[in-house]
């Protein structure tokens, strides 16, 4: 499972989000989606994937299906944790 994010959203700071994520569930990957083709590099950092909006379904879905593959079969903390998808 992935956490998907968007950049911009009132009244939102994916960047505190994101960071929130990363220190609860260390394991669950994040894809940041956004308009804007420049990111700031600290938001990069804590994210797993960004994908375009523009490219949206295109690489939207091979990643997923890649983490679907290589998701681990026996870490499933997070889900334990009341994390909601």
């Amino acid at each position: 499972m992935w956490a998907v994010l968007e950049y911009k959203q009132e009244g939102m700071d994916a960047e505190a989000v994101a960071c929130h994520i990363k220190q609860r569930f260390p394991n669950l990957p994040i894809i940041l989606l956004s308009a804007y083709c420049e990111m700031p590099g600290r938001i990069l950092w804590l994210v797993d994937e960004y994908v375009m909006k523009s490219a949206l379904p295109e690489r939207l879905v091979p990643i997923i299906e890649r983490a679907y593959r290589l998701r681990p079969q026996s870490d499933n903390r997070w889900q334990s944790s009341g994390a909601a998808a």
